[in-house]
C-alpha cells in the first residue's frame, strides 16, 4: 500500500537538466550531420564545374545549364535540411545532368569559336562564305535562346516537334547538325572544266581543232569527246554538274562554291532527266564557244601549250595552264605526245567496263615502277587516243617489258616496250657493242612509246580491230612472227 501523498518527492530540476542535455546532444549531432551533408553537396563537383565554365557556355547551352544548376541546388538544400534518401537521389541526378550539360556545352561552344577564329586567321581563304555571312551566322548562333522546362524531375528542351528530353535534343547529339555546330562552308576545289572554254582548249582536245574540217565538225567531235569523258572521269562529271547548277540559277557562279554545293549537284546527276539536261547545257556551251576558238586557233596558229591558248572571249577565265604538270614533273615539251593527225578522239579500251581514269592509271604506273617511270598516265591516254591502241594493253606490256622504263634494256635505251631490242642481247655483256647491235635506243621516252603504238597498229592489230584476239590466240604480227620469244607471253599479258 502506497504511502501518504504528502511523503512523495519529485526531483523536477534534475529531470529537466537531463532532458536539456539530451536535446543539446541531438542538436549538435543534427548540426554535425547537416554540415557533413553540406560538405557532401559542395564537394560533389557540379557547383564548382558550373562556376568555372558558365561564362564559356554559348548558343543556348548556358540557358539549359542554368536551369539544371538551379534544380540541383534546390535538391541540395533539401538534402542538407532533411537528409532524406529521396532528396539525396534528386540531388545526385541533377548533379549528373549538370556535369553532362556543362562538359558538352563548353566543348561545342569552344569548337564554334575556333571555327569562327579560324576563318579570320586564314583571312577567309578556302571558305565559301563572306565576312558578313560568317559574322551574322556566328552572332545569331552565339546569342541563341532555347526554351526549356522541368516536369516530373526531368528537363525538356523545345524542338520543332514540341519539347523533348534534353539528352535526346539535337543540341546534345553526338552527330554534327545545325544545332550543335558552327561550320563555315569550305570552298570546293572545282576543276577547270566548270569553265567550258577550258574543256575545248584542253590538251587532248587541241588535236580536235587542228584536224577538224570546220566549226561544225569540231563541235561534233568535241561533243562526242565530252560524252565519253563524263562517263570515264569523275572529276569531269562534277564540273559538268556544277556548270548545270549555275545555268539553272541554283549556284550564282560569282561566289565561292562549297563542297556541299558540289555534292548536291552530283547527286542530281543520278536522275536521268537532270543528267541529260546537264549534258545539253554543256553541249550548248561548247557550241556557243567553239566558233570563236576554232577561228582563233586556225588564224593565229595558237600554241596549245601556251597560256595564250585560252580564249579571251570567255566570261570567266581560268588561271590554270593548258598543260597541268605535276610538281616535280620535268618532262620537256618535245616529250609530250603530238596529237596532230590523230586517228581517234578518245582513248581506246578492249573492254567496255574498263574506265579510263587518269589518277588510277597513274597509281598503277607508280606502283609497278616504284614511282620512277619517265612516262605518265596522260602519255598513255594520249597515245591510246592518237593511235587507237587499248589502254589496258599499253599498261600490261609496259609493266611486263621494263617496269615502265625502270628495268633492263628498256630502261637503258629509253625503249620501254623493247621495240627492236632482240632477246638474243639479253645474254650479252651489258652495253657491249654486240648488245647494242641488237638493241634500239630511242631519242626520248615518249618517242619510244609512240614507236610501240605504231608497230602494234601497223603489224599486230587484227583486221577486224578486235585486240582481244592477240591475247585469246597468239601475240603475233601479220607475218606470223611473235612479239616476244616467250610462248606464254600472251598468257602473262
Amino acid at each position: 500500500m502506497a504511502g501518504p501523498l504528502g511523503t512523495t518527492v519529485f526531483n523536477v530540476p534534475e529531470l529537466g537538466a537531463l532532458e536539456r542535455q539530451l536535446r543539446e546532444k541531438q542538436e549538435a549531432k543534427n548540426e554535425q550531420e547537416r554540415r557533413y551533408r553540406e560538405r557532401e553537396v559542395q564537394t560533389s563537383g557540379g557547383e564548382a564545374l558550373y562556376s568555372k565554365n558558365a561564362h564559356k557556355l554559348k548558343a543556348g547551352y548556358g540557358d539549359v545549364a542554368a536551369g539544371a544548376f538551379n534544380a540541383m541546388m534546390k535538391a541540395g538544400i533539401e538534402y542538407e535540411k532533411t537528409g532524406s534518401s529521396e532528396s539525396k537521389a534528386e540531388f545526385d541526378k541533377w548533379n549528373q545532368k549538370l556535369n553532362q550539360m556543362v562538359q558538352v556545352g563548353a566543348s561545342i561552344s569552344g569548337g564554334m569559336l575556333n571555327e569562327y577564329q579560324g576563318f579570320y586567321a586564314n583571312k577567309g581563304e578556302g571558305y565559301a562564305a563572306t565576312e558578313e555571312q560568317v559574322d551574322a551566322g556566328f552572332s545569331s548562333l552565339m546569342n541563341r535562346k532555347v526554351n526549356w522546362k522541368i516536369e516530373n524531375g526531368e528537363m525538356f528542351i523545345e524542338s520543332g516537334q514540341g519539347f523533348v528530353p534534353f539528352s535526346s535534343h539535337s543540341m546534345f547529339s553526338d552527330k554534327i547538325n545545325p544545332d550543335n555546330s558552327f561550320i563555315i562552308p569550305r570552298e570546293a576545289k572545282t576543276g577547270r572544266y566548270v569553265v567550258p572554254t577550258s574543256f575545248i582548249m584542253d590538251r587532248e582536245n587541241i588535236g580536235v581543232l587542228s584536224r577538224s574540217s570546220g566549226v561544225d565538225d569540231a563541235y561534233r567531235k568535241l561533243d562526242k569527246q565530252m560524252r565519253f569523258k563524263i562517263e570515264s572521269d569523275k572529276n569531269f562529271l562534277e564540273d559538268v554538274a556544277v556548270y548545270a547548277e549555275i545555268k539553272r540559277g541554283h549556284i550564282s557562279g560569282k561566289e565561292p562554291i562549297s563542297v556541299e554545293m558540289v555534292q548536291q549537284a552530283v547527286r542530281k546527276m543520278q536522275n536521268d532527266d537532270d543528267f541529260n539536261e546537264a549534258l545539253q547545257f554543256y553541249s550548248d556551251a561548247i557550241y556557243e564557244r567553239v566558233d570563236g576558238i576554232y577561228n582563233q586557233f586556225k588564224e593565229e596558229e595558237v600554241d596549245a601549250t601556251s597560256a595564250d591558248a585560252l580564249y579571251s572571249g570567255e566570261e570567266k577565265k581560268t588561271e590554270s595552264p593548258v598543260y597541268e604538270l605535276k610538281i616535280g614533273d620535268k618532262l620537256d615539251q618535245e616529250r609530250r605526245v603530238n596529237m596532230k593527225g590523230a586517228l581517234n578522239q578518245a582513248p581506246v579500251t578492249m573492254q567496255k567496263e574498263f574506265a579510263v581514269n587518269q589518277s588510277e592509271i597513274q597509281s598503277y604506273i607508280d606502283k609497278y615502277s616504284e614511282g620512277k617511270s619517265p612516262i605518265t598516265a596522260q602519255d598513255v591516254i594520249d597515245v591510246s587516243a592518237k593511235y587507237g591502241v587499248p589502254v589496258e594493253l599499253i599498261l600490261a606490256q609496259g609493266r611486263l617489258e621494263s617496269g615502265f622504263g625502270t628495268k633492263g634494256r628498256g630502261a637503258r635505251t629509253k625503249n620501254i616496250y623493247n621495240v627492236g631490242n632482240y632477246t638474243s642481247g639479253d645474254t650479252m655483256v651489258k652495253d657491249s657493242a654486240a648488245q647494242k647491235a641488237v638493241s634500239r635506243e630511242m631519242t626520248d621516252w615518249v618517242g619510244g612509246l609512240e614507236a610501240y603504238a605504231k608497230l602494234l597498229v601497223e603489224d599486230y592489230m587484227p583486221e577486224d580491230g578486235d585486240w582481244s584476239k592477240l591475247l585469246d590466240q597468239e601475240f603475233v604480227n601479220k607475218d606470223g612472227n611473235r612479239y616476244a620469244t616467250d610462248e606464254k607471253y600472251e598468257d602473262t599479258i
